[in-house]
């Protein structure tokens, strides 16, 4: 079977149907791509790249009022996408079904029917049909991509990157796939090659602002702060107070070392969300770089009265704590450990199962030597969360030897070190 680039005007339909999704695009990122720069778990936007976008006004009707005679199989497709449309997949299928017996050229209807497949969760079904289309058409770079966002949705990575690879040696203008193949690219840590895709795409598209999220993300990555800094300002420009962008431009301008325009993104963000974590996170960071302890710590307090959520709560008491501590270790009579202890409690009291909380309360009593009220904090965690925790291991280890109790302390040196 041969299935040539040029199928008349179903062809022309189908490229409508991708630059719809070109269009989109934008949309897409601001709804699921928003989190920092790392080779992560954000694999809902690629696989979404795939998928067939609603159809165009007047698509395929437009087409049968202009032509004196639809062929059966032709007939069989645009019914089925328009039930696809309708996110009606069962009725989809038989009449995608049909047009594929009837005309196996149809490559809208091989892409319809594996996408109606997968939306009734017949994913197998799905890939046997594009595999076998890539049999069928193996010069053809849609089976290549299809099979790709399969991959990507299993986060089979390598395997997504050799299929986008394959798509492009045959079709090497496709810009969706390179965008995809960036995106793979940098969640596997290859963010050089993803940075010269992504500086390729957006010169051939600046108004991408998709594109352009990428590129940031990436330039971060590779520690390119002023870069990133500098894409996120044209991403906020064009998307003005969308708080998880303010929040990256910030982090961006906090690397870069300008603090005060860092400050004012993360303060505009905090007021727009309502002071989450991730904003307020960013201005506790702001508060520590370049600030004594001692001066940052009634900064981290001002962050707390902004705030009602325990976790949030928690987290930036975590930073004070960690401030206290490096206060003690400079002046021990100035800032005692019973003030660390009451505020680690406070902590505690709004997220009760922190484990590092947890260690860490039970570290500053051993440092007190108070070793009874250490001792019962360790042996909860071991007994409660993770029996084989090497820091509570390591703390128990020092109780017992303090308490001369050589036998328990043996055990956990095997424990700990090994037999």
């Amino acid at each position: 079977m041969t299935c040539s680039p040029s199928t008349g005007p179903l062809r022309a339909w189908i490229g409508l149907l991708v630059l719809a999704v070109a269009a989109s695009a934008a949309a897409q990122t601001t709804a699921v791509r928003l989190r920092p720069p790392q080779p992560a778990n954000d694999y809902t936007n690629l696989v979404r790249r795939f998928e067939i976008a609603p159809l165009p006004p007047g698509g395929p009707a437009a087409e049968k009022s202009d032509a004196l005679a639809v062929p059966p199989a032709r007939e069989k497709l645009y019914e089925g996408l328009l039930l696809i449309q309708d996110q009606d997949y069962s009725n989809a299928i038989p009449r995608l079904e049909a047009a594929i017996a009837g005309d196996p050229s149809l490559l809208g209807a091989w892409e319809g029917l594996g996408w109606s497949y997968w939306k009734l969760d017949r994913k197998a079904e799905a890939e046997q049909l594009w595999e076998r289309l890539l049999r069928l058409a193996p010069q053809n770079p849609m089976p290549h991509n299809l099979l790709a966002s399969i991959a990507v949705s299993r986060k089979e990575l390598e395997k997504a990157e050799s299929l986008l690879r394959q798509s492009l040696s045959l079709e090497p203008t496709q810009f969706e796939i390179r965008l995809n193949l960036a995106m793979v690219l940098t969640w596997q840590s290859k963010a050089e090659e993803a940075d010269r895709l992504l500086r390729d795409l957006i010169q051939e598209e600046p108004d991408r602002t998709d594109v352009r999220i990428e590129l940031a993300h990436v330039a971060y990555q590779l520690q390119q702060y002023e870069e990133s800094a500098a894409q996120w300002e044209i991403v906020c420009a064009v998307i003005p107070d969308q708080p998880e962008f303010l929040i990256e431009w910030a982090r961006s301008l906090l690397y870069a070392g300008d603090l005060e325009q860092a400050g004012l993104r993360a303060q505009r963000a905090a007021e727009l969300d309502g002071g989450s974590l991730r904003a307020l996170n960013v201005l506790a960071d702001i508060a520590q770089t370049g600030r004594r302890p001692a001066e940052a710590v009634p900064q981290i307090r001002l962050l707390l009265d902004r705030t009602s959520d325990p976790l949030t709560r928690s987290q930036l008491r975590s930073r004070l704590v960690g401030l206290m501590r490096q206060l003690y270790d400079q002046d021990p009579a100035r800032f005692p450990l019973s003030d660390i202890v009451k505020e680690t409690r406070a902590a505690l009291d709004e997220d009760p199962r922190n484990v590092n909380l947890l260690l860490f309360l039970a570290e500053i009593h051993l440092l007190n030597r108070e070793l009874d009220a250490a001792y019962q904090i360790l042996d909860t965690v071991r007994r409660d969360m993770n029996p084989n925790n090497q820091r509570a291991l390591r703390a128990l280890l020092e109780i017992h030897l303090a308490r001369r109790e050589f036998d328990q302390a043996e055990q956990l040196i095997d424990a700990v070190y090994g037999s």
